[in-house]
C-alpha cells in the first residue's frame, strides 16, 4: 500500500491494518460437548498414544475413553503432513515528499503475522451440573488428545515421510521497511510508529481449557480424585482405553495428552524493519520541534511443539464445594529414525530505526525523540504448560483456584489409602482431593533459536535546547526452552474461607534425553548516533535499560500450593510419614496430606547460550569523526548483555495458613539430575583472529559543561546445572501434628541412596550431577572515550560488571513454622548435593575504562567506583533455614533420643526439629579464571594532562576469581541474590565493605549499599527474608584482627573486647557485631573487626 499526500494538514494520518497468513490443518476424529443423564457410572477417563516402531511403517496413533460425566468435552485431533504459511514483501507505510508543509502521521496497532497451526482446541465451561438425588452422572470432563506425526519405516535408517509446519515472513525486497514513515523536504510534524506487531509463528499442538464456574448450592460429589500416567520410548498412557481402565478421575477432570513424533516446525523472519526516516527538513534553519516516536514495536519468530492451558477456577460467587478437582497434563516430543527433529525459530536482518539526518547540512532536533520498549525475539519451545514473562516469572498453565469464601470439602480426605504422591522413572501417580499431575518429556530433539544482525538504532544531526533522545527498554533476545510448566493450587488467597478439609497433591515431572538446545544472538546492535560536521551537540541523550540476551533452558518449572482457612484440616497421611527422593532411579514419594514433588532429569542434554558480537553504543560523531558536546546530559546506564544456560531450574512453594490446624502435615520434595551432556554460556565473540569483546560504550570529542554517565551496566554469562528455590511455611494460631513414627532426616550417597525427611512438616532436596559440565565465559569492554574535559564536566563510570558464574548445584531451602501453640509437631529439612565427574569452570576478561588521554582534564571530575571483573565457579551451594516460632511447643511425644551420625557417604539426624545438609564433590574440576588467553581483566582510568582542580577517583573496584567445591551459607546467598538482581528492578547493586553479621540469638547479615543510594532509590527485594534498614550513626568500640575469621577466633576477640570495656568502665548495648572487609579471594592483609555500641 502506498500513500502520498501533500495537501491536507487538518488531520493526522492513521494506519491501522492487519495482514494474516494462517495455515491450519486439522484432522478431527471427534470433538464436542455432551451432556448425559441416566444410569450411574464410575466417572473416569483414559488416553493412550503409541509411537510408530522401526519394524513397521507406522504413524503415532492415539485412543481415548471416558465414562460417567454429566458434561463432557472430548477432542481428538491427529495430523500428518506439511503445513505452511508465508507472507512476502508486505508493507504498511506513509511516504511523503514536498517542499514545505507539516504532515503528522501515526502508524500504530498494525499486524503482519504468518501463522501455521497443526492442531488446536479450546474449551470453556461456566457451569457445574448439579447432582440430583436420583441416578446421575458426575460433573465435568475435558478430554483432549492431539497428535502431530510423521512416519517411520521398515528399517532403523529409513524415514519414509516427514511432517512439518512452517511460517515465513520475508520482506527482503522492501528496502524502506515493513512498516515505515518516510518524509523528505517537509516541515516538523508529530510522527508515531508504535505498537505494530510483525512475525512468524508455528504451533504443532495447542490447547486452551478454562472451566470458570460458580459452584451451585447443593453440589456434592463422592468421586475420588486420581491421575495415573506412564511414559516411555514406545507409548504414553493415562490409564487404558482398551480395557477400559480410568487413568484420571474426579468431580472436575481436566485431562490433556499431546504428542509430536518425527515432526518439525520452523518459523523464519527475514529483513523485517520498522523505520522512521526524515530527510532534508524544510526551513532556513531546519528544525524538528515535534515528537517523533518508534515505541513498543514487536518483531517475533516463535515455534512451539506442545502448548496447553488447563485451568479450573471457582469464582467468588460459589457455594460450598464438596468433591474433587484434578488436572492431568502429559506432553511429549520424540524424534527417531534419521530425522534431526529441529524445532527452529530464526530472525535475520531485522530491526527498528529512527533516522533524522538531513542529508546535506544538519537538522536541529528540539523536540522529544523516543525509541523505547521495542522487542525483537526468536523463541523455540518444546513443551509448555504456562508462559514465561520477560522478567522470568511463570504463569500457571495447570491451575486449580478457589476464589470464594465457601468451604471446601474433599471426597478422599478420610482415608489414608486414598492419598498418593509418587513419581518414578516412567510413571507419575497422584490421588488427592485437589491434584495436578504434569509430565513433559523430549527425546532426540534439536531446539534452536537464533537472532542474526538485529538492530535498534537512531541517527540524529544535532540536539539543541530542550531536544532529547531516549532509547530505553528495548530487547533483543533468543530463547530456547525444552520444557516449561507453571502449576498452581490456590484456595483462600482472595477471600476468607471457614474450612478446608481436603488433601492436595502437586506433581511435576520433566525429562530430556539426547536433546540439543541452542540459543544464539549474533552481531546485535543497539545504538544512538548524534552529530554532524562542524556541529556541537547539546540536549539530552539516554541509552538505558536495554537488553541483549541469549537464554537456553532444559527444564523450567514453578509449582505453588497456597491454602488458607480458619480451620485447615488436611491431616490424612498416605504411604509414608514424609518425603523420600531416590536420584538413582528418578523416584520421589510423599505420604503427607499436602504434597508437592518436582522431578527434573536430563540425560545427554547439550545446552548452549551464545551472545556474540553484541554492542550497545552511544556515539557523538559525524561519519567516523568524533564531535564535541556542550551542556549535554549523556547517559548509558543499566544495560545488559547476557548469556544464560540452565539445565534444571525450579521454584517450589507450599504455604499453609489457618487459625486451627489440627493433625497437620505437609511435604515438599525437589529432585534434579543431570547425566552426561554439557551446559555452556558465552558472552563473547569468536573470530578468525581470536576473541573479541561484547561492548557497552560512549564516545565523544571535546566535552564542556556536560554530565556523562556509563554506570550499572553488565556483561555476563551464567551456566547452571541445577538451581532451585524451595519454600515450605505454616502459619497458625494452634497446630498439631500427626506423625506416627520417629522424625528423622537422612542424606545418603546420592548416586545410590535416598534423601529422606520424615516429619509432620518435611522438606527434602536432592541434586546430582554425573559426567557432565557447566562452563561460563564473558569477555567485555565498557568504555568511555572523549577528548578534553572542561567547564565542570563530570564523567561517571561506576557499578559496571563483567561476570562469569557457573553453578553445579544451587539450592535455597526454607522451612518456617509460626504458631501461637504447637503440640506434637515435628519438622525436618534435608538437602543433599553431589557433583561426580562434573566439571565447573568460568572465565571472565575485559575492561572497564575511561580514556581522555587525547585531551586535558580541566576543572572537571572522573569517577570510577565499584566496577568489577569477576569469575566464580561453585560445585555445590546451599542456603538452608529452619525457623520455628511459638509461644508453646511440644514435639512428637515419642520416646526419642536425638542422634546425629555422619559417614563418608551418609548422614542421619533423629530429632523433633532436624536440619541436615550433605554436600560432596568428587572427581571434578572446579576452576575460575579472571583474564584469559592473554586478555587481561582490568579497571582503567587514562587521562591526559590534568589541571584546574580536576578530581579523579578510582575506588572500590575489583578483579576476582573464586572457586568453591562446597558452600553452605544461608545469609550470604540470600543477600547476594538481592544485590545481583533479585529485586523488582532486576538491578545489580554494588556491595561495599564491611559485611556485617549480628552475633545474637539469630544470625543477621547485612550488606552496605553505595552512599549514592537512599531508601527511595533502593529497589525492593523479591525475597521476603531481605529487608532494607536505615541505620543511624552511633559510637562503637571495636577490636581489629587479621587473618581468616573463624567462629572460635571471633568469640575470642569478643571476650577480649568485653574485658577492655569492663576495665575502662564503659557500658555497652548488645548485640555484638562481626565486620568483614575483604573478599574471600584475598589471601593476605585481611581486616576483621568485632564491635559493639557503647553508651554515651
Amino acid at each position: 500500500m502506498s500513500q502520498t499526500n501533500k495537501k491536507s494538514t487538518s488531520s493526522t494520518k492513521m494506519w491501522q491494518r492487519h495482514a494474516l497468513a494462517k495455515a491450519c490443518a486439522l484432522a478431527i476424529l471427534s470433538a464436542g460437548v455432551v451432556s448425559n443423564a441416566g444410569a450411574v457410572a464410575a466417572p473416569g477417563a483414559a488416553l493412550l498414544t503409541t509411537y510408530g516402531t522401526a519394524d513397521a511403517v507406522a504413524l503415532m496413533s492415539g485412543t481415548s475413553w471416558s465414562s460417567g460425566y454429566n458434561s463432557l468435552w472430548d477432542n481428538s485431533e491427529t495430523n500428518s503432513g506439511s503445513i505452511s504459511a508465508e507472507i512476502n514483501n508486505t508493507t504498511y507505510f506513509s511516504a511523503l515528499t514536498g517542499t514545505a508543509g507539516s504532515y503528522p502521521v501515526s502508524i500504530t496497532g498494525n499486524s503482519i503475522l504468518a501463522s501455521a497451526i497443526a492442531n488446536t482446541g479450546s474449551y470453556t465451561s461456566s457451569t457445574v451440573p448439579v447432582l440430583s438425588l436420583a441416578n446421575s452422572t458426575d460433573g465435568i470432563l475435558s478430554l483432549n488428545l492431539q497428535i502431530f506425526t510423521g512416519l517411520t519405516g521398515g528399517s532403523p535408517t529409513d524415514y519414509l515421510a516427514s511432517s512439518s509446519a512452517s511460517a515465513t515472513l520475508d520482506n527482503t525486497l522492501k528496502a524502506d521497511g515493513t512498516v515505515y514513515i518516510k518524509q523528505s523536504g517537509l516541515g516538523s510534524a508529530n510522527l508515531s510508529l508504535s505498537n505494530n506487531t510483525m512475525g512468524a509463528s508455528v504451533t504443532l499442538n495447542s490447547l486452551d481449557t478454562n472451566v470458570v464456574v460458580a459452584t451451585p448450592s447443593g453440589y456434592a460429589s463422592t468421586s475420588k480424585g486420581s491421575s495415573t500416567l506412564s511414559f516411555g520410548n514406545t507409548s504414553n498412557a493415562m490409564g487404558d482405553p482398551s480395557a477400559p481402565t480410568a487413568g484420571s478421575t474426579g468431580s472436575v477432570n481436566l485431562s490433556n495428552q499431546q504428542g509430536v513424533f518425527n515432526a518439525t516446525g520452523a518459523a523464519e523472519v527475514k529483513s523485517v524493519m520498522a523505520n522512521v526516516t526524515v530527510s532534508d527538513t524544510a526551513g532556513v534553519t531546519p528544525t524538528l520541534a515535534n515528537s517523533i516516536s518508534a515505541n513498543a514495536n514487536s518483531i517475533t519468530a516463535n515455534t512451539t511443539n506442545n502448548a496447553a492451558v488447563s485451568v479450573f477456577r471457582s469464582t467468588a460467587a460459589s457455594s460450598a464445594f464438596t468433591g474433587t478437582v484434578g488436572v492431568t497434563n502429559l506432553q511429549s516430543t520424540t524424534i527417531t529414525l534419521g530425522n534431526d527433529g529441529t524445532l527452529m525459530a530464526s530472525m535475520t536482518g531485522s530491526g527498528v530505526s529512527v533516522d533524522l539526518h538531513k542529508g546535506t547540512g544538519s537538522t536541529n532536533v528540539t523536540g522529544a525523540v523516543t525509541v523505547n520498549d521495542n522487542k525483537l525475539s526468536a523463541t523455540a519451545l518444546g513443551n509448555a504448560a504456562g508462559a514465561q514473562s520477560v522478567a522470568g516469572s511463570i504463569a500457571a498453565g495447570n491451575a486449580i483456584i478457589f476464589e470464594g469464601s465457601s468451604n471446601i470439602t474433599g471426597a478422599s480426605t478420610s482415608s489414608a489409602t486414598d492419598l498418593t504422591a509418587s513419581i518414578g522413572s516412567g510413571s507419575s501417580n497422584a490421588e488427592a482431593d485437589l491434584l495436578i499431575n504434569s509430565v513433559q518429556r523430549n527425546s532426540g530433539n534439536v531446539f534452536t533459536a537464533t537472532l542474526v544482525a538485529p538492530a535498534i538504532t537512531s541517527n540524529l544531526d544535532k540536539l539543541g535546547g530542550a531536544g532529547s533522545l531516549t532509547q530505553s527498554g528495548n530487547t533483543l533476545s533468543a530463547s530456547a526452552t525444552n520444557n516449561l510448566a507453571g502449576n498452581l493450587i490456590s484456595a483462600g488467597q482472595t477471600a476468607s474461607i471457614g474450612s478446608i478439609t481436603a488433601s492436595s497433591v502437586l506433581l511435576n515431572t520433566q525429562k530430556n534425553s539426547t536433546v540439543t538446545t541452542l540459543a544464539k544472538v549474533e552481531d546485535s546492535v543497539i545504538s544512538a548516533t548524534v552529530g554532524a560536521t562542524a556541529v556541537t551537540v547539546d540536549g539530552a541523550v539516554t541509552l538505558s535499560s536495554n537488553t541483549i540476551t541469549a537464554t537456553a533452558q532444559g527444564n523450567l518449572a514453578s509449582s505453588t500450593v497456597a491454602l488458607k482457612a480458619d480451620n485447615l484440616s488436611v491431616g490424612s497421611n498416605g504411604a509414608s510419614d514424609g518425603v523420600q527422593l531416590t536420584p538413582a532411579n528418578s523416584a520421589a514419594v510423599s505420604g503427607l496430606a499436602v504434597s508437592t514433588l518436582n522431578v527434573q532429569t536430563n540425560n545427554a542434554q547439550d545446552l548452549s547460550a551464545l551472545n556474540q558480537g553484541g554492542s550497545i553504543d552511544l556515539s557523538f560523531k559525524a561519519g567516523a569523526t568524533a564531535v564535541g558536546i556542550s551542556g549535554t546530559q549523556a547517559t548509558v546506564d543499566s544495560n545488559q548483555l547476557t548469556a544464560t544456560s540452565t539445565a534444571n531450574l525450579a521454584g517450589n512453594r507450599v504455604t499453609l495458613q489457618g487459625t486451627n490446624a489440627s493433625g497437620l502435615n505437609a511435604g515438599l520434595g525437589n529432585m534434579q539430575v543431570n547425566t552426561g551432556g554439557s551446559t555452556t554460556a558465552s558472552s563473547k565473540t569468536m573470530t578468525e583472529r581470536g576473541v573479541d569483546p561484547l561492548t557497552v560504550a560512549m564516545s565523544a570529542g571535546a566535552v564542556s559543561a556536560s554530565q556523562l554517565s556509563l554506570s550499572s551496566n553488565s556483561i555476563s554469562a551464567q551456566a547452571q546445572l541445577n538451581n532451585v528455590n524451595n519454600s515450605l511455611s505454616v502459619t497458625s494460631t494452634t497446630a498439631s501434628g500427626a506423625l506416627t513414627g520417629a522424625p528423622n532426616a537422612v542424606a545418603g550417597n546420592l548416586s545410590s541412596d535416598n534423601v529422606t525427611a520424615s516429619a509432620d512438616i518435611a522438606l527434602a532436596n536432592a541434586q546430582l550431577n554425573t559426567n557432565t559440565s557447566a562452563d561460563a565465559s564473558s569477555y567485555g569492554a565498557m568504555t568511555v572515550s572523549t577528548g578534553a574535559l572542561t567547564s565542570a564536566t563530570t564523567v561517571q563510570a561506576s557499578g559496571n560488571k563483567i561476570t562469569a558464574l557457573a553453578d553445579g548445584n544451587a539450592a535455597t531451602n526454607a522451612l518456617t513454622l509460626n504458631s501461637g501453640s504447637m503440640s506434637n509437631m515435628t519438622a525436618a529439612l534435608v538437602s543433599g548435593q553431589r557433583g561426580s565427574n562434573a566439571d565447573i569452570s568460568t572465565q571472565a576478561a575485559g575492561e572497564v575504562s575511561v580514556n581522555t588521554s587525547a585531551g586535558v582534564v580541566t576543572a572537571s571530575s572522573i569517577s570510577m567506583n565499584d566496577n568489577a571483573v569477576k569469575a566464580s565457579s561453585i560445585s555445590n551451594s546451599s542456603s538452608n533455614s529452619l525457623s520455628v516460632t511459638a509461644s508453646n511447643a511440644t514435639g512428637a511425644g515419642l520416646t526419642i533420643t536425638p542422634t546425629a551420625s555422619s559417614g563418608l557417604t551418609s548422614m542421619t539426624l533423629v530429632a523433633d526439629m532436624a536440619l541436615l545438609n550433605n554436600q560432596k564433590t568428587d572427581s571434578s574440576t572446579v576452576q575460575a579464571t579472571a583474564g584469559v588467553d592473554g586478555t587481561p581483566a582490568l579497571i582503567k582510568l587514562a587521562a591526559g594532562a590534568v589541571s584546574g582542580s580536576a578530581n579523579l577517583t578510582l575506588n572500590g573496584n575489583a578483579v576476582a576469581a573464586s572457586a568453591y567445591a562446597n558452600s553452605a551459607n544461608k545469609g550470604f546467598r540470600i543477600l547476594a541474590g538481592y544485590i545481583f538482581g533479585g529485586n523488582d528492578k532486576g538491578q545489580s547493586i554494588a556491595m561495599t565493605s564491611p559485611v556485617v553479621m549480628e552475633m545474637g540469638k539469630e544470625m543477621k547479615m547485612s550488606f552496605m549499599v553505595p552512599s549514592a543510594m537512599n531508601m527511595d532509590s533502593l529497589p525492593q527485594p523479591n525475597d521476603g527474608r531481605v529487608y532494607q534498614e536505615k541505620v543511624k550513626g552511633s559510637k562503637m568500640a571495636v577490636i581489629r584482627f587479621g587473618g581468616w575469621a573463624s567462629d572460635e577466633k571471633i568469640e575470642e576477640q569478643k571476650k577480649k573486647l568485653i574485658d577492655v570495656l569492663n576495665d575502662n568502665g564503659l557500658s555497652y548495648e548488645e548485640p555484638f557485631l562481626y565486620m568483614g572487609y575483604n573478599p574471600p579471594y584475598q589471601l593476605v592483609n585481611r581486616r576483621n573487626e568485632v564491635g559493639v555500641r557503647v553508651r554515651n
